[in-house]
């Protein structure tokens, strides 16, 4: 599902709270591709809404979003260049995702471990470079 928790149910008629809760998914995999200075949908808030929700018996690793890399996010406000500007997003939310014993993680998109000389390649660089320590 997507990071948005409110947008599942109203726009896709997808009840996470609901399959989240226990009995209903071995596994959730929210899309939480924001940035921490996303206006709206900082990284860490809506990772903590999501975990808020994890019942008994959920795996819930997250979705993080390496397609981001390098580009402008028109939805963030304020935090629009962060993911232009920065290099170790990726770094950064693991160390979160540790932070909180989560799940682990899932990049989105494996299209972009092969892109050299890119913004992508050096997040995912610093991100082997951190996983490596």
């Amino acid at each position: 599902p997507g990071g948005n928790i409110d947008n599942n149910l109203n726009s896709l008629y997808a009840d996470v709270r609901l399959w989240s809760s226990g009995g209903y998914a071995d596994m959730i995999i929210p899309q939480i591709y924001f940035g921490f200075e996303h206006e709206s949908r900082a990284f860490d808030k809506c990772l903590n809404g999501w975990l808020s929700l994890k019942g008994e018996g959920v795996m819930m690793p997250v979705g993080l979003g390496l397609y981001k890399t390098g580009t402008e996010d028109a939805y963030a406000g304020t935090g629009a260049k962060e993911w232009q500007s920065r290099t170790d997003i990726l770094v950064r939310q693991v160390q979160y995702l540790r932070s909180v014993q989560s799940d682990g993680f899932v990049i989105f998109s494996c299209d972009y471990f092969d892109d050299t000389g890119t913004s992508a390649a050096m997040e995912l660089s610093n991100l082997k470079n951190y996983l490596n320590q």
